[in-house]
């Protein structure tokens, strides 16, 4: 799909097929080494006119929905391992080791307790913040059209 997702999305929409070649498949094709426009553009008629144009796979509307979902969710995931080192190298930097307390309820309360200069105790709140927020609404989402 690349940079043209918009201008494929129009053409979807206005009920055009959309056809994408190969371009390794297409360049095997050619008896020179050298190119240009205009035979790129000859060898690609050519191709076409003989019904040996190598196409790659386009996925469906609907799979490229559920492919950007997953993305997304994996980097929420992503940052949300990200919140975590952070706050456990807050706390270890005061010698406090909460390894796998970090998530759970009494790992949280001994962290809001640690006293830490400014303006750490701000950025620990925020932190800990993000890490409450769930990843559940994109679960959701995604189980729904995978289903």
């Amino acid at each position: 799909m690349g940079y043209a997702a918009w201008f494929e999305e129009m053409l979807e929409e206005l009920g055009c097929e959309i056809w994408i070649g190969h371009a390794t498949a297409i360049r095997l094709f050619a008896r020179r080494r050298q190119k240009n426009d205009w035979r790129n553009a000859g060898r690609i008629l050519e191709l076409l006119v003989r019904g040996d144009f190598p196409r790659i796979h386009r996925y469906s509307a609907e799979s490229r929905e559920v492919l950007q979902q997953l993305r997304y969710r994996q980097r929420l995931v992503k940052m949300g391992t990200m919140v975590v080192n952070s706050l456990l190298f807050m706390a270890s930097s005061r010698r406090l080791s909460l390894r796998t307390q970090l998530k759970s309820r009494r790992g949280l309360e001994r962290l809001q307790q640690l006293a830490l200069p400014q303006p750490l105790p701000t950025q620990r709140d925020e932190l800990c913040q993000l890490l409450l927020e769930p990843k559940t609404k994109v679960d959701k989402q995604i189980k729904q059209r995978t289903y």
